[in-house]
């Protein structure tokens, strides 16, 4: 069950953090306010949780009224805020009544808008709504997502992967990039002339990222360079220079390949989290367009009007007009 906090809350418990993360330098403060705007936007929040009743494993810790605030709500709080904080977040025992003396606000600020009957109002009741019908898909989308990341989920997806990859080559190469093809063939000419490829990056290239490494752009696969760059990086021999001007989006390119080699397969724990996330992705999509092809579904315009059915002549018009070709009218009788 999640345990919600109001924003407001956690923005005040957040500042504490920032100062005890600063104070056992952990983070700069700075970096540990950036985490804590991010908690007070996006963190579970806080409330009461589903056994109310004390034990010695969870004790009450506080009450406002007849509201007890059980050690339970004070760990999910703090597990909200080290969910976005990361390691710049401070120990728990060392916030423990900074969190209590939060919840303890909150639970006031609960029962103040209660007694003033705020939580009767409409607009009160839709985002209450509106909340609840959030935390339900969650929790049926963390249902269907059960059991993926398992090894025995992730490791056929994984042999895949490197069958996929068994016979793909990488290149390692150095270009040059400049604005127009005859600067191209000036740098062209002086490396046919013995002219240092390196050199002439650093000093020429308009590629930020590579031109302090006379060009490095290290060893990539064909599909991670756009497709005129990488056909002409991957036809080349180790050693050779594109004699000719390569034209890209991002201008004018000179290529040398330093290397190649077969790709290289990441190990399975290396590749679990990417192979973990696209599973997932697949899963929402099934499990959503499963759900469609059952669903009664019905669509109207946005004036609540059903749309209305198409004549074939008028279907067959707006798909001649879009390019997608019309379906041959039966013969007239």
């Amino acid at each position: 069950m999640r345990y919600v906090v109001p924003a407001v809350v956690l923005a005040v418990v957040a500042g504490g953090v920032g100062y005890w993360v600063a104070k056992d330098q952990i983070a700069p403060a700075a970096q540990a306010e950036n985490a804590a705007a991010a908690v007070a936007q996006t963190a579970p929040a806080a409330g009461p949780a589903a056994d109310r009743t004390p034990s010695a494993s969870n004790p009450k810790v506080a009450s406002v009224g007849n509201d007890v605030i059980l050690k339970s709500d004070v760990d999910q709080l703090y597990n909200a805020i080290k969910q976005r904080a990361g390691e710049r977040a401070p120990e728990q025992d060392k916030i423990f009544w900074m969190l209590v003396d939060q919840i303890i606000s909150s639970r006031l600020i609960i029962q103040a808008a209660t007694a003033d009957k705020l939580d009767q109002s409409a607009e009160v009741q839709n985002s209450i709504k509106m909340a609840s019908e959030q935390i339900l898909q969650e929790a049926y989308i963390q249902s269907a997502l059960k059991g993926l990341d398992s090894d025995a989920s992730l490791k056929p997806r994984y042999d895949q992967l490197v069958a996929s990859m068994k016979d793909q080559q990488e290149v390692h190469a150095r270009h040059i990039l400049v604005q127009d093809e005859a600067k191209a063939r000036e740098l062209i000419a002086q490396i046919n002339k013995g002219g240092d490829f390196a050199a002439l990056a650093k000093a020429n290239s308009l590629d930020e990222g590579s031109k302090e490494r006379g060009g490095d752009l290290g060893f990539f696969s064909k599909d991670a360079m756009v497709p005129e760059f990488a056909n002409v990086a991957f036809a080349l021999n180790k050693g050779q220079v594109s004699q000719d001007p390569v034209k890209t989006q991002f201008g004018w390119h000179i290529i040398k390949v330093e290397d190649r080699r077969a790709r290289t397969a990441p190990t399975f724990e290396q590749a679990k989290g990417q192979l973990l996330s696209e599973l997932q992705q697949e899963k929402i999509r099934t499990t959503i367009d499963t759900l469609r092809s059952k669903g009664n579904i019905e669509r109207f315009d946005a004036a609540g009007v059903p749309p209305q059915p198409k004549l074939p002549v008028q279907d067959a018009l707006e798909r001649a007009a879009a390019g997608q070709g019309a379906t041959p009218a039966p013969a007239a009788q």
